[in-house]
């Protein structure tokens, strides 16, 4: 099936939205993502799109089976079409959102962006200072809205900054 129909068809399929879906879909603020965050973005909206014509399958399929009240295979098939339709949704927003992080190399502090690198207890850790959307910190990616991001926001190296009881030197921004 071509891109164009499936998006077509995925925009003509519509559920009831639920009150907690109305409630999540409010915030329309800017969406500060990398490079690589913008692009999975692509990719996922690429993918729900791919899936929506198996889930519409799925939901009649199993809507031909009888009793809708009693039938948990129709009840399961329309949960995910909803949760498809919810997801391709807030990340159709997210993108429609989106500002690219740009890198300012002849600025020298901390902001979105950039990567850190700091000693805290004598071991050195590297963050990259993110938009929460792409926030990791197990994989050192903090938000600028964090509390360490916005402690380290507008530092420079040899400066150091006190969170949540820690101690952070900052060795190099980069």
């Amino acid at each position: 099936m071509e891109l164009s129909a499936v998006i077509n068809h995925s925009d003509n399929m519509r559920l009831p939205t639920r009150k907690s879906e109305k409630l999540n879909k409010q915030d329309n603020g800017p969406v500060y993502l990398t490079k690589s965050g913008i692009e999975k973005l692509k990719r996922q909206i690429l993918s729900l799109q791919l899936q929506t014509p198996e889930l519409i399958k799925e939901v009649t399929r199993t809507q031909a089976m009888g009793d809708l009240s009693e039938n948990a295979a129709y009840q399961e098939a329309k949960h995910q079409m909803r949760r498809a339709e919810s997801k391709l949704f807030y990340s159709k927003e997210r993108l429609k959102n989106a500002i690219e992080i740009q890198k300012d190399e002849n600025d020298d502090t901390v902001h979105l962006g950039v990567k850190v690198i700091v000693e805290i207890n004598g071991n050195q850790k590297i963050f990259e200072i993110v938009g929460p959307v792409e926030a990791d910190p197990l994989h050192g990616r903090i938000s600028y809205v964090s509390p360490l991001g916005l402690g380290l926001n507008g530092k420079r190296a040899d400066d150091s900054v006190s969170v949540n009881g820690f101690e952070y030197k900052i060795l190099e921004v980069k």
